[in-house]
């Protein structure tokens, strides 16, 4: 949030963030360390990509590294929430 140099994007992502991010707050009974690994490994390499855009200030990439990484993290947390669902 901080790369963005928006101070407000920054301290609306210090609020809201917790309640924005439902993974830190709900994690399947049944995950194993390794899934847990590749979860972070992938989420890592996401924020990497969006940081490298920021950091060129390439603005186009950055939206699209973005968009991308919101998409994954829905489509993530849906699979985890139809796994709870199913448990």
């Amino acid at each position: 949030a901080s790369a963005t140099g928006n101070p407000y994007f920054e301290r609306f992502m210090h609020f809201l963030g917790p309640v924005l991010i439902p993974r830190q707050l709900m994690r399947p009974r049944d995950e194993t360390p390794e899934q847990r690994r590749h979860y972070l490994e992938q989420v890592q390499m996401e924020h990497r990509r969006i940081y490298q855009a920021i950091e060129r200030q390439n603005v186009e990439a950055a939206r699209f590294t973005l968009r991308e990484h919101l998409e994954a993290g829905r489509e993530r947390y849906r699979r985890m929430v139809d796994g709870h669902a199913r448990s």
